[in-house]
């Protein structure tokens, strides 16, 4: 390579070199065959780290860190070792979501809690390397609402692939200058920066002919070239492959041998882009690229059917013990069914599993038998039995509604034991007499029905006000009628007792004397 530079004059504006490797992210489900690939990227991934001593910008699927180096402690040692404090972790969601279809599925949230919980599964598994939000790699087609999106939740910088960039409207197509900036118009009116990938980062693929050396005097010589025939401005270019993968690591060794012959030359991350690279511009205002009218994959249908599916899910999984792995497993297969990277099938199978879990759970609580009770005082406990056929726990709530009965104590909260009937006595007032119906309900501690309601019957014998005063009054009634009864009786047995007794006294017995004659006596 011979460069002839001028040392008079007007320079030609600094230039920047970016080094960018991404990763495929295999998506949630990946196969044994996805997963041999992700291993053989990571450990090219490694050998780019280990022979480049240049700061890397590495988009690594937080996917794999899950997949693969979990699963491969040798690897992951590996890897940690070769990043180092000066390289970049690109934040991405931790589970492939597509900005632009999940705006037009309403899943803004989802794509912010992903990438917050990426960007913690980077920070946890490498602390020695930070992890930024400094680009988004554009693979699909992208929107303005998915560009505003990713605005929003902080990454300033789109990264698009030349094929990609030939389809947006406004390109400048061979024309195209891509070590300057281009914007794009986000929904609000404001612009975000994108950076087209040049074609000439072909050479940079691990199959490309020629030599290492022999491609890196090319990318050097195509670079200065752009120099030259430019305006001086200040310049970047991303080093990549064309499709954004990993680069050949001994192409870019011998690149950085002969940048650092030139001053003016540096190395920067792909998250500085912006600060060390000017907008290209045309008659004196930035070019501005459109983006698609529409995203690539559409995720309304599959959003709408896992949110049903997930307001059931955490409403049962108020039932369960608070250490119930199925709290937090539903909703995170939940969030999976969300995924750019599963089809519409793969979709549904994960909710329709989740929702036959959940109807498992509430299906072990049974419903009660109706039956009858009886209230004979002003209060008493309605004796309700219920069963639980599932071998955990569960949480319920027993709401009782009456027109004729009040409920000191209001909606219960009981726990079903395991694989058998739980006795709850129901507190209960009257507040008249009769025969009436009694509603049941068991619900989640969240609220809503587990079962058909259940309708009692209540019979209510209790007395109050008047008819208690004339119950009490007939009962006093009574009371002296059988007292007076019992005490005349009493008199009367004593009276014939003593006549009785005068009859057989000794005395009446031997009296000699006649009585008196009958008929004259008359």
């Amino acid at each position: 390579l011979v460069d002839v530079i001028r040392t008079d004059g007007s320079g030609r504006g600094p230039f920047s070199f970016a080094i960018l490797a991404a990763l495929t992210d295999s998506g949630p489900l990946p196969t044994d065959g996805e997963v041999a690939e992700a291993a053989v990227a990571i450990e090219r991934l490694i050998d780019l780290l280990e022979n480049v001593d240049q700061p890397i910008s590495v988009a690594l699927p937080p996917n794999d860190i899950a997949t693969i180096l979990d699963r491969s402690p040798q690897l992951d040692d590996r890897l940690t070792a070769a990043l180092d404090a000066d390289d970049r972790l690109l934040v991405l969601p931790d589970q492939p979501l597509d900005p632009s279809a999940a705006v037009a599925a309403g899943l803004e949230d989802e794509l912010a809690r992903g990438l917050t919980n990426g960007e913690a599964v980077l920070e946890a598994a490498f602390p020695a390397t930070p992890a930024v939000r400094g680009a988004w790699i554009v693979d699909e087609p992208i929107t303005a609402e998915g560009a505003t999106a990713i605005r929003d939740l902080e990454i300033p910088l789109l990264v698009v692939p030349f094929d990609r960039y030939l389809t947006m409207g406004d390109n400048l197509g061979a024309f195209t200058d891509p070590t300057l900036m281009f914007d794009t118009t986000l929904t609000d009116g404001s612009s975000m920066r994108m950076m087209v990938v040049d074609p000439i980062v072909e050479l940079l693929a691990p199959d490309a002919d020629g030599s290492p050396i022999e491609r890196a005097v090319r990318l050097m010589a195509d670079a200065s070239a752009l120099r030259y025939q430019l305006d001086p401005d200040r310049r970047s270019l991303i080093l990549t492959t064309p499709d954004i993968g990993i680069p050949d690591p001994e192409v870019l060794a011998e690149l950085s041998k002969f940048s650092a012959q030139y001053p003016d030359v540096s190395f920067q991350t792909v998250g500085q882009i912006p600060e060390v690279t000017n907008s290209l511009f045309n008659g004196g205002t930035p070019v501005v690229v459109e983006l698609a009218d529409r995203p690539g994959v559409r995720l309304g249908a599959r959003a709408q059917f896992a949110q049903t599916i997930r307001l059931t899910a955490a409403d049962t999984a108020s039932m369960l013990p608070a250490d119930d792995p199925r709290r937090t497993a539903w909703d995170e297969a939940l969030r999976t069914a969300l995924s750019s990277g599963l089809t519409a099938p793969e979709s549904t199978t994960i909710v329709e599993g989740v929702a036959l879990e959940v109807d498992r759970v509430r299906s072990q609580v049974v419903q009660p038998e109706p039956f009858t009770f009886t209230i004979a005082g002003d209060a008493a406990p309605i004796p309700l039995r219920v069963e639980n056929q599932g071998d955990t726990p569960l949480s319920v709530r027993v709401h009782v509604e009456s027109d004729k009965l009040t409920f000191p104590e209001g909606d219960l909260d009981r726990v079903l034991e395991p694989n058998q009937i739980t006795n709850i006595d129901i507190p209960v007032e009257a507040r008249s007499n009769g025969v009436f119906p009694v509603v049941v309900e068991l619900r989640t501690p969240a609220g809503t029905p587990i079962v058909e309601p259940v309708e009692l019957t209540a019979r209510v014998n209790t007395l109050t006000g008047l008819g208690r005063l004339f119950t009490v009054g007939a009962l006093l009634v009574l009371a002296t009628w059988w007292f007076s009864y019992f005490r005349r009786r009493r008199i009367e047995r004593r009276t014939t007792g003593i006549a009785a007794a005068q009859e057989r006294h000794p005395a009446v017995v031997a009296d000699p004397r006649p009585g008196p004659d009958p008929e004259h006596a008359q």
